[in-house]
């Protein structure tokens, strides 16, 4: 019987009003074999003594706090959970998101029908205060089974241009290739991490009866953008990292992609940061500008005939 240990890595800061739930969406899997590695980032609230609870009832979730050594912050904790973890395959979790019941086993149960999988990915949604009123993005292109990496870029800019990192279970082949997670980053650090499994892709396939919830409410220790300067050169920089690493593996294949992308992050430069769009990060834009503002240009004109 294919049951593996699933590792399931949670970064935790001051979450103690909201923990609980995600805890309970891990506890409420019909999946069992699987580990929980809680890492505290410093909290001073009562996470401890919320996690404390989940600990005692039940010896798969395990509780540690960041020691000093390592650098503050989610991508630090989820380091040191990976060095933790005895799993055959990681589940990325934050401390206020959701995952159904049977994503896990549902995400196994398709490794174990094909093996050659660089990931498995779910369908996901959003939910502010209460899950029971929660938005299921319920159908995307993005939905479906991929050998092309390609492909699935351009079905991914239909669809939102976005998967939540916890909509992923990642074998743990793939992420000893990539190692850690870059622990100085301040923004877009799903982005970067996935980028780099990306980059070894085979196949990847979408299990269409599970999904994943991330919190959209926002509090004083949300992870928001609130954009500013220097976030704007972060996320410029993040993105002009993760292009360098696609030309050279996909050698412009991915180019309808990186301008969906490029567009996003000018859009918000704008409202943020105007002084930046002078970056060389935009530069390959003025094209596709030039060339909307000629078609916008001709139907006036067909209009108006």
């Amino acid at each position: 019987m294919f049951n593996p240990l699933v590792s399931i890595i949670i970064p935790t800061y001051n979450r103690a009003h909201l923990i609980g739930e995600t805890l309970d969406s891990i506890f409420e899997q019909t999946y069992t074999n699987w580990e929980c590695i809680i890492v505290d980032d410093g909290s001073t609230d009562d996470t401890a003594s919320i996690v404390a609870d989940y600990v005692k009832s039940d010896a798969r979730f395990q509780y540690h706090i960041r020691k000093d050594v390592w650098m503050k912050g989610s991508c630090s904790c989820r380091n040191i959970g990976i060095l933790i973890s005895k799993g055959e395959y990681f589940q990325f979790l934050d401390s206020d998101d959701i995952i159904s019941s049977n994503k896990i086993f549902d995400q196994i149960n398709i490794f174990n029908e094909s093996s050659y999988q660089t990931f498995v990915f779910c369908k996901w949604g959003r939910f502010n205060k209460n899950i029971n009123d929660k938005f299921l993005y319920d159908k995307m292109p993005i939905y479906d089974c991929f050998d092309d990496p390609i492909l699935f870029l351009n079905n991914l800019i239909v669809s939102k241009g976005y998967l939540p990192i916890h909509s992923f279970l990642f074998p743990r082949e793939e992420i000893d290739k990539v190692g850690l997670w870059d622990d100085k980053l301040i923004i877009n650090q799903d982005g970067d991490y996935f980028s780099r499994i990306f980059l070894n892709f085979k196949s990847a396939s979408c299990s269409l009866n599970s999904y994943v919830l991330y919190r959209t409410a926002q509090d004083e220790n949300s992870i928001t953008l609130n954009l500013n300067e220097n976030k704007i050169k972060a996320i410029i920089f993040s993105w002009e990292t993760i292009f360098k690493r696609y030309k050279l593996k996909f050698k412009g294949a991915e180019k309808k992609y990186r301008i969906y992308i490029k567009r996003g992050v000018y859009h918000n430069t704008k409202n943020f940061s105007p002084n930046l769009l002078s970056h060389s990060f935009f530069s390959e834009l003025k094209f596709y500008f030039w060339k909307e503002r000629l078609i916008s240009f001709y139907q006036k004109l067909l209009k108006n005939k």
